[in-house]
């Protein structure tokens, strides 16, 4: 049998699997259903070699069915398969694929097999090769419909003058004929190798053009048409996105060279002009949407991408119609936040679509831009590329390599009573089979807490308590990472998937303790890992316990979800989080402001504590002064100056800026919304860096207070006023800054003129 015809109509089947190939193009097709197989059948891939499948020919499966696969290469290839072949007499004890260069010499008889071989086609065996090739290619067009005999005589006659050729030759001139004959005006002829310049306009490509480049109601139809046929060949998420990222680079070349504006649009052509603005626009979402799209799902459904993305297109045509407003306006954060993120991609091995396309959003060099968010788009684009991102931020990050190991047990955790009544329910019945997933933010304890319970699993004492002993061997081996019974990965490591996939070999042999535990870190960042851990539990031994942990539950594989006991590892109260943190500081002399410090600056998570703690009992830092300029908080004396200055009778714009002195946009931005929001609460301190700043907060409210009347109509109105201007989307740079200060204080005068206006039409 044809490998063509084989992956037309894959099939389950038993005993052995000969795979022959000569060039080996359609090898990864052919592995890609040998696992759709592998799922069918409900068993794992396993890969061998041949020593190792020799000597396991007969031998069962322990734990898992298996679907074991031999890639041979070598000088003695064809010597090993007919010994492999040998043994296909009796039958192996799970199906067994044989991959092998393709070999003159005849195969072994008597031995029963199934063999595929990539062919060398003649005239023969062309209508398969053609069928197998029309099925997956999506270079065709409408237009190819009427012309399909043209199509095969011309290839026969390729064929016919050849008299027979490699697979890959086939491939490549199918395509150039399917091009060739695409375009109604083309006749019957020889189709040259220059042709190929055409196959540029791949169903994607076209579909995508003019989508962008008309208004016709059925053009995002044909491009989620593009998108389905990758789909339903077997392309996944990362590699759809990925191909119309690429179409994407190639569409803002083509309008770079085109029109300027968008009255230069033709519909319902191949040769239509796709306005610049309207590709820099599409190109801007497109990568912000691509981004959050191939990092946030876990394992989306078969067309959930599609549906996404018809949602996306819907909003993309919505946006175009304000081209001459801000098309962009509620998504300038997000935009600016993903080309940081793909500002940092490597791509010197392997070039990144994405940097491709934020470079020619960032070389726009329109010397007068049609509108004024081009211009921002460009900034935010320029400045994205030489952003680097900082060790600091205004919110102290959580270190994960550092787990609390002051905690002894269970008993010792604080806060949440819910996780540890489950675990108290777990260990009194003895049912631990059941994952466990905890999900909460970085830092929130959840690993300190999954390391706590596989303690307590693991120690030989009394299984009915939270308490693990301490003193027998498998408690003093588990501080030191020593313990054999206890495993533990990250899945969003490079090799993750790998990693787990070695885990569940290992749980397939006898154990050296009599429980397990495998605990699973970022189980929301690797659907692939996930699932290939599902089978385990579904038929896994009794004595393995597995744990994951998440950050955001609702990424977690749903399945996954499903099957396991769900608990929100939640932040702790203030009240907790100063508790804590005096615990962690009892022999360090420290103002209680510096605790107050850390329990506002925390937010809630363990984490958060401890690593703030070291960080004050190492810098020795006392006082609150001293804890605020380690920590990064001592910038709030310059934000309330810059407000005292914007309410200044007096006012001067560059004064005001002078303030800000020494900040990038991102913090100046941050910490003014965040010295605005202390302001509007007239009360508590909200936020770590006014600690210590009550009086200077006072004198400015009560100055508020006194020119109520001067600054509008109500209080409540005018702070709304200002919280619409300050809260808004699309202020992320410096130039943005100096625009809403200006019409911060224009506001202010304004309303302070009305105010003048109606207490003159009192008096007269």
């Amino acid at each position: 049998m044809l490998d063509v015809e084989w992956l037309l109509s894959p099939a389950p089947f038993n005993g052995v699997l000969l795979y022959s190939y000569r060039s080996g193009v359609l090898r990864p097709a052919v592995l890609r259903h040998l696992r759709e197989i592998a799922q069918q059948i409900g068993a794992e891939v396993e890969s061998y070699d041949a020593t190792r499948l020799e000597n396991m020919w007969s031998a069962p499966a322990t734990l898992f069915d298996e679907l074991r696969i031999c890639d041979l290469t070598g000088a003695r290839t064809q010597s090993t398969v007919d010994e492999l072949l040998s043994l296909a007499v009796d039958g192996p004890a799970a199906p067994t694929v044989i991959m092998a260069p393709a070999s003159s010499k005849p195969l072994r008889r008597g031995a029963k097999f199934l063999h595929i071989e990539e062919p060398r086609v003649t005239s023969a065996n062309l209508a398969k090769v053609v069928r197998y090739l029309a099925s997956t290619s999506d270079l065709a067009s409408l237009d190819l419909a009427s012309r399909q005999d043209l199509l095969r005589r011309h290839l026969r006659r390729w064929i016919g003058e050849r008299g027979h050729a490699g697979l890959p030759e086939v491939v490549q001139e199918f395509d150039h004929a399917v091009v060739h004959y695409s375009n109604p005006c083309s006749g019957e002829q020889d189709v040259g190798s220059g042709s190929f310049a055409f196959a540029g306009r791949s169903y994607l490509m076209n579909s995508l053009q003019r989508f962008l480049a008309s208004d016709e109601a059925f053009a995002l139809s044909q491009l989620l048409r593009a998108l389905a046929i990758r789909k339903e060949r077997g392309v996944r998420d990362a590699e759809l996105v990925e191909q119309l990222l690429k179409a994407s680079v190639r569409v803002r070349e083509i309008s770079c060279c085109g029109a300027p504006g968008r009255a230069g649009r033709k519909s319902a052509s191949r040769s239509a002009i796709i306005a610049n603005d309207v590709s820099l626009l599409w190109s801007a979402l497109l990568l912000s949407w691509s981004l959050a799209c191939t990092s946030n799902r876990a394992d989306p459904a078969q067309m959930a991408t599609l549906v996404e993305f018809d949602h996306f297109c819907r909003d993309f045509k919505l946006r175009l119609q304000g081209l001459a407003a801000d098309p962009l306006n509620g998504c300038w954060t997000r935009i600016r936040e993903a080309f940081r993120a793909i500002s940092v991609i490597d791509d010197t091995e392997r070039p990144d679509p994405r940097k491709e396309l934020l470079r020619s959003i960032s070389r726009e060099m329109s010397c007068r831009p049609a509108y004024p968010w081009i211009e921002k788009l460009r900034r935010t684009a320029a400045g994205a590329q030489s952003h680097r991102p900082k060790g600091a931020s205004n919110s102290p990050f959580v270190d994960r390599e550092s787990p609390n190991t002051e905690l002894a047990s269970l008993s010792d955790v604080m806060g949440q009573k819910h996780i540890l009544q489950e675990l108290r329910d777990r260990f009194q019945s003895g049912r631990h089979d059941r994952p466990l997933l905890l999900a909460g933010p970085d830092g929130s304890g959840k690993r300190t807490i999954a390391r706590l319970y596989a303690k307590a699993l693991l120690c030989e004492g009394d299984r009915a308590e939270l308490q693990p002993c301490g003193s027998c061997p498998s408690c003093t081996t588990f501080k030191g990472g020593r313990n054999f019974g206890y495993f533990e990965l990250d899945v969003s490591h490079d090799e993750g998937l790998a990693h787990v996939n070695q885990v569940i070999r290992n749980l397939r042999y006898v154990p050296i303790t009599d429980r397990r535990v495998v605990l699973i870190t970022n189980a929301d960042r690797s659907s692939e890992a996930i699932n290939a851990a599902l089978k385990t539990w579904e038929r896994g031994a009794e004595a393995t316990s597995f744990i994951l942990l998440a950050q955001v539950e609702r990424r977690v594989e749903a399945a996954a979800r499903s099957r396991s006991a769900v608990l929100r590892v939640r932040p702790l109260p203030e009240d907790d989080v100063r508790a804590l943190a005096q615990r962690w500081l009892a022999s360090n002399q420290v103002e209680r402001a510096v605790i107050e410090l850390i329990a506002k600056s925390a937010r809630g998570l363990p984490g958060s504590v401890l690593k703030l703690c070291r960080e004050v009992a190492e810098a020795s830092a006392s006082t609150l002064e001293q804890a605020k300029v380690l920590f990064g908080f001592s910038w709030g004396v310059q934000i309330l100056r810059y407000w005292q200055e914007l309410l200044n009778d007096e006012f001067k714009s560059a004064q005001a800026m002078d303030c800000l002195s020494g900040m990038t946009a991102d913090d100046a931005i941050y910490r003014l919304r965040a010295g605005l929001r202390q302001l509007l609460a007239r009360g508590a301190i909200y936020e770590p860096a006014f600690l210590g700043l009550e009086a200077d907060l006072r004198e400015l409210t009560d100055r508020l207070d006194r020119d109520a009347a001067r600054l509008g109509p109500t209080w409540v109105a005018l702070c709304d006023e200002l919280a619409r201007h300050w809260f808004d989307d699309a202020i992320i740079d410096h130039e943005d800054i100096i625009d809403v200060t200006l019409k911060t204080r224009h506001l202010l005068n304004a309303a302070s003129e009305q105010t003048l206006a109606r207490q003159f039409t009192s008096l007269a």
